[in-house]
This record gives structure tokens, C-alpha cells and sequence, in this order.
């Protein structure tokens, strides 16, 4: 008994921790400095005494890792003479999201974050029909974002009257079907699915309204079909739940495939209005804005390719074509920080995927989701995003196939 309550605490300080790091790198209160930056500071300082006193006694083994990192992130803010502050702030966080990499293990991680996330869903999906239901409680606790537009911040849901769609606790809703999406990966990659939890990650995508979640979506679809060869049951409720979903389309076609419904953008109407966009020598439009997010990072990679342009680099040269908006997470870790940052990156995300997945294919379309996921924002600096890197990185993380052929033993 004894044991079993150590490993529940262990699992609850894994939550929390988790919780920490999404929030204190992806919130909305967080990114857009609603409070003053000593107290995110602060807060980040708690979380790292929180993770050395409950990890006191784990072994760096893979210390050279967040080593090599940090020096070629020092290298690129030297030579591109950026700021030094910055640099140490996000070093800090950093080795933070290193220490608790180093500390759990990849079935503890993976059960925690799609908990963690799977709640926040829980809780937006309550709060995304409050405010639809009851518009009056768009009036409580009124913030402004770094662009001046009002929000209704409760903590632990954000609200704007400035579109439909759930943000969640994120800044905005391509941030939060980000986080959704790499949690419904990892609860796909289970050999038994809970179709619960898969179930409330696409219903809580639909509700974000983001084109990237939908197209998302589509590869986690094929994924689950693919694992789920042998479960016929799970299948038909995945049918069934797609097929009301298919009716819902045909007969709200307006609001998904219009250029736009009530003033507002619709989600494949960003993709319609692409030509549009693209007519004119910069386009402003969304879709060229993503569009363009991948190609201008790539051509400013191959000027500077070995330490990169850095962020400020990166935003002056590509910025008449993306209005700053560099969301292309990938392009972005060898755009920013050169070949070989860029290179340690991608490692570090198929190696995770590899120990999510043992099929080939699998692989490969969990990549392409990984990919899909992260290009609606940018996410170079994220730790949260940076834990699956770091997780991908470790050699004691046992692979999900030898986990399979373990289990297939009994």
C-alpha cells in the first residue's frame, strides 16, 4: 500500500508539473504579460524549486543534450547580436524542462499529459457553451491582449466576443489545438485507446474553429483507423461520431466553406481566399500568412544556414511577408539557429514519435501531425514543446516496441 501511495504522489507531482510548464509557456494571462513579468519569473522560479526537491536524486545522464543546446542558442545570439537577456531567461526554463525530462519516464509523461489536457478540454468545452449561453459573462474580469482586443479571462478559460471559438487557456485557438492534438497523438499511440478521451479531443477541436486542427484531425483519424485494425467496436463509435459530424457539415456548409459567416473568417474559407491573398506581391491574408511562414524561413535559412538569422533576424527579413507571424515551428529551428540546432530538433521529435509508434507508417503520419500541429504558431522557444524533444532525446526511454513485445509475452 505503501508503495502504490508514493507512485500516486509521484503522478501528482508529474501533473502539476505538467500543468506548470503548458501554462507558464502557452497561456493566455502568461503571453500577453496581463500581470507584471516578476511574477511569471516568480512563478517559474517556484516551479524549478518545486522539481528539484521532488526530483532530488535523479541521475543527468543526458546532461550533454541540453548542454549542446543552450551553446549553440548562445552562439546564434552572439554572432546575430541579439539580446542577452532573453537568452538567460529562456536558459533558465529551459533546464527546468531538463531536469523533469530527465526525472519521468515516457508512460508517466504520456499518462500525465493527456490528463492534464484532457481537463482542460473537460473545462473549456463547460465554459465555451456558458459564454455562448450567457454572453453577459463576457463582461467579467475584461483584459487586453498585446494587440489591444478584449478578452474575459477567468484563469482557467479565456473568452473573446471578437469570434466563436474555444482558445481554451491559450492565447489563442491555433495555440490550443496545438496541445490538443499532441495529446490525442499520444492517446492514440496506446495499445488500449480510451475513445473517450479521443472523442473529447476532436469534439474540442471542432470547437476551436482552426483550420490546422481540422486538417489535423483528418491524418488523427487515418492514425487511429490504422492502430485500431483489430477493434471493430471502437471503429464503429469513431464512425458513428464522424458520421454526425459529416451530417452537421452537410447542412452547415455555409459556416465551414463560406468566405465567411457573420463577419467572421470560416475555417476552409482562410484556404478559399488563398489566391486572393496571394495576388498581391505581400499577402495578409491567413492562409498566405502560413503559406509564407514556410517559405520565407527556408530562403532566410539558406542565407545564414549554419547559425541561423536569430528571432529578431528571422522577424526583420521575412516580416513584409508574414506581418511577424513566423509560425512555421519547424522551418523556424534551422531558420533561427542554424543546421545543426535545427537538426538536434527534428532528432529529438522523430525519436520521441519512434517510442510512441513501431510501425513505419505510423511513424510517418504521427510526424506529419507532429508537423501540422506546430505550424499554426511558433514554438521554437515553447518548453512544453520542448519536454517531447528532450523525452525523444533519452536513451533510457524504453521503446514502445520492446514495451509491445514485452506485453505480448504474458
Amino acid at each position: 500500500m505503501r508503495k502504490i501511495r508514493e507512485v500516486e504522489k509521484n503522478d501528482y507531482a508529474s501533473y502539476f508539473i505538467i500543468s506548470m510548464i503548458i501554462f507558464l509557456s502557452s497561456s493566455f494571462v502568461i503571453t500577453n504579460s496581463i500581470y507584471p513579468s516578476f511574477i511569471t519569473i516568480g512563478l517559474w522560479f517556484f516551479t524549478f524549486v518545486y522539481i528539484i526537491v521532488k526530483n532530488i536524486y535523479t541521475q543527468f545522464d543526458n546532461i550533454y543534450n541540453i548542454i549542446v543546446i543552450v551553446i549553440l542558442m548562445m552562439i546564434t545570439t552572439i554572432i546575430n547580436k541579439e539580446e542577452i537577456r532573453p537568452f538567460v531567461l529562456i536558459t533558465f526554463t529551459y533546464l527546468s524542462t531538463y531536469i523533469f525530462a530527465e526525472s519521468i519516464d515516457f508512460e508517466k509523461f504520456r499518462k500525465a499529459f493527456v490528463t492534464v489536457v484532457y481537463i482542460l478540454c473537460i473545462i473549456s468545452l463547460i465554459c465555451f457553451s456558458a459564454y455562448l449561453i450567457i454572453p453577459a459573462l463576457s463582461k467579467i474580469n475584461v483584459v487586453y491582449n498585446v494587440h489591444g482586443e478584449k478578452y474575459s479571462n477567468l484563469f482557467i478559460y479565456v473568452n473573446t466576443n471578437r469570434y466563436i471559438r474555444n482558445t481554451g487557456i491559450f492565447w489563442e485557438p491555433g495555440a490550443f489545438q496545438t496541445f490538443i492534438n499532441l495529446a490525442c497523438l499520444l492517446e492514440i499511440s496506446k495499445d488500449n485507446i480510451n475513445i473517450k478521451k479521443v472523442l473529447i479531443f476532436f469534439l474540442t477541436d471542432i470547437t476551436t474553429y482552426s483550420t490546422t486542427a481540422y486538417l489535423t484531425m483528418i491524418f488523427l483519424i487515418i492514425l487511429f483507423y490504422i492502430k485500431q485494425e483489430k477493434s471493430s467496436k471502437k471503429k464503429k463509435i469513431m464512425s458513428l461520431f464522424l458520421g454526425v459530424v459529416l451530417i452537421f457539415v452537410y447542412f452547415n456548409q455555409d459556416v465551414l466553406f463560406g468566405s465567411s459567416f457573420n463577419g467572421q473568417i470560416t475555417v476552409f474559407g482562410k484556404l478559399s481566399n488563398f489566391d486572393a491573398d496571394s495576388s498581391d506581391s505581400i499577402g495578409e491574408g491567413s492562409a498566405s500568412v502560413r503559406y509564407n511562414a514556410i517559405i520565407q524561413p527556408i530562403i532566410c535559412f539558406f542565407q545564414k544556414p549554419l547559425f541561423g538569422n536569430g528571432n529578431n533576424g528571422l522577424a526583420l527579413k521575412t516580416y513584409d511577408y508574414t506581418s511577424g507571424m513566423n509560425t512555421c515551428t519547424f522551418v523556424n529551428y534551422f531558420a533561427v539557429f542554424g543546421l545543426l540546432y535545427g537538426s538536434i530538433m527534428t532528432v529529438g521529435i522523430i525519436r520521441f514519435l519512434k517510442k510512441c509508434y513501431y510501425n513505419l507508417m505510423e511513424v510517418i503520419v504521427a510526424l506529419i501531425i507532429f508537423f501540422f500541429c506546430t505550424m499554426s504558431e511558433n514554438y521554437i522557444s515553447n518548453t512544453a514543446i520542448l519536454l517531447f524533444i528532450l523525452l525523444g532525446l533519452k536513451k533510457e526511454m524504453i521503446l514502445n516496441e520492446e514495451v509491445h513485445n514485452e506485453n505480448s509475452l504474458h
